[in-house]
């Protein structure tokens, strides 16, 4: 476990590494980097950003919105979104309180550009399906063969 996200620990290669965006094709991202590609940082509850709430307003009937801390509750409630989906692709459970880092090319800054880079894997809501083309896109974007959809074959 590392502590320090600037900072990969001795265990994994060396190089560029993005924190994932939370979802489950995120962590179905981390589970195909594997241990040598990607690395944790655990988060407490008070150190994670604000959520933004919204809601519809009865009197005006506007969307409004505001900020309010991230809670235990946020937490597990997005883990156990997260690992069922991570089930259904036969894939462990996450260890909670945890952001996650993978190998990524120099050109993606961060998560969003890496979900943007492997955006074919949106094409299908099948867990397992999924899980196998974000292994063939991540593979492919590391090992810098272009752009990932055209050369996954998929």
């Amino acid at each position: 476990m590392a502590t320090d996200p600037n900072h990969a620990p001795p265990a994994v290669e060396e190089g560029h590494y993005v924190r994932v965006i939370m979802t489950i094709h995120g962590l179905m991202t981390v589970w195909v980097a594997g241990p040598t590609r990607s690395f944790r940082v655990h988060v407490p509850i008070e150190d994670r950003d604000p959520i933004r709430v919204t809601y519809t307003n009865p009197k005006t009937g506007l969307r409004e919105g505001h900020l309010e801390p991230f809670t235990q509750q946020d937490q597990e409630g997005i883990e156990e979104s997260i690992n069922s989906g991570l089930r259904e692709a036969g894939i462990p459970d996450i260890p909670s309180g945890y952001d996650w880092y993978v190998l990524a090319p120099a050109h993606i800054a961060d998560g969003a550009a890496l979900n943007n880079a492997m955006r074919e894997k949106n094409s299908t809501t099948d867990s397992l399906r999924a899980a196998r083309i974000i292994d063939d896109l991540y593979n492919s974007l590391v090992a810098g063969s272009g752009d990932p959809v055209a050369s996954s074959g998929n």
